[in-house]
């Protein structure tokens, strides 16, 4: 009998360290308990509208927050002032994380949205489900 291979997950969020969310205590759980999981979010921009100094707005780039790969696509910066680049930096997102999910999403079992804005954000989530059978979860924290 062929051992099962143990479940890899991507949580998909659009903040993550360094910006202070509760996600972070999350992973630092998830990293702690061992479980096999990445994180897909953008260049870290929150609360300022523009990405920190230590990263770089790319299509895409990764780094680690500890253990755990960062898959990170870009921001549009300056959405604090304006309505309309807010709307175009959440579509953004979208359209980066499906990207980016068409390419690396079929490692993946399991999907964990970690939604603080629209439910758009789940466009990647629900397409790694409908072509890779990966199974989703949401986890809604503003309304």
């Amino acid at each position: 009998m062929k051992k099962k291979e143990r479940e890899k997950a991507l949580m998909l969020t659009e903040v993550f360290h360094p910006e202070d969310f509760l996600i972070n205590d999350l992973t630092r759980q998830w990293e702690k308990n061992g479980y096999d999981f990445e994180v897909l979010t953008r260049a870290p921009s929150y609360l300022y509208g523009k990405v920190y100094e230590e990263y770089k707005n790319r299509i895409y780039q990764t780094t680690f927050f500890n253990t755990i790969k960062i898959h990170h696509s870009p921001v549009l910066q300056g959405y604090q002032r304006s309505v309309f680049i807010k709307i175009l930096n959440y579509l953004s997102f979208v359209f980066w994380s499906v990207c980016i999910v068409l390419s690396i999403g079929r490692r993946f079992d399991r999907v964990f949205i970690f939604q603080t804005v629209l439910l758009t954000l789940a466009t990647a989530g629900i397409l790694m489900k409908k072509l890779f059978g990966a199974k989703v979860t949401i986890w809604t924290q503003d309304m």
